[in-house]
Parts: C-alpha cells; structure tokens; sequence
C-alpha cells in the first residue's frame, strides 16, 4: 500500500493523474478517496472533467486507461457499489489517509 495526499478529497484530478503517472510500470492500481475528489478524478480519467459524476458511498468505479498520456483515452469498464463490505485482493494500493 502506498499512502499519498493525492487521493486526499480536497486534492486535484490533475495531481491524482501525475500520482498515477508514477506508478506507469503496474499493470492496475486499486484507489481510495472520498468525494469530491472522487467524482472529479472519473470525469477527468474518462477526459470529461465537466462530466457529473453521482458517486455514492462505497462505490467503486472500474477504469480502463488505453493510453497514459495527457489526453486520458479511457473506459468506463464497470461501477459497483457494495453493501457487504466484503474487501478482495488488490494488486496495488494508493490509498489518501
């Protein structure tokens, strides 16, 4: 796990980005935040910052980046939004606390 204040809620998508830039060499990343960071950091992977983005508590959100550069090119590949509180393994984790 990797404890950065890039995912803190007040941080910036564009900050967020550079953090994840830094990790380029995984092949995932699992992150953690709380709003408002949340839904601006979606709007700005998918490329849309104006992009309203409702993300509820406990949601998570599957992005699939294409290509790591400026331009974002990404998909939104799945939302889930958990009500068991069950955790999986993830391969890395940026986490903000």
């Amino acid at each position: 796990m990797v404890r950065t204040p890039t995912l803190q809620p007040e941080a910036s998508p564009r900050e967020l980005w550079d953090e994840i830039g830094a990790h380029r060499t995984e092949e995932s990343l699992l992150l953690s935040s709380y709003e408002p960071l949340k839904s601006a950091a979606v709007a700005f992977l998918l490329g849309s910052p104006a992009l309203l983005v409702e993300m509820k508590k406990a949601a998570l959100v599957r992005i699939e980046v294409r290509q790591r550069t400026i331009s974002r090119t990404a998909d939104l590949a799945l939302e889930i939004v958990s009500r068991t509180g069950k955790h999986q393994k993830a391969p890395r984790i940026l986490d903000f606390s």
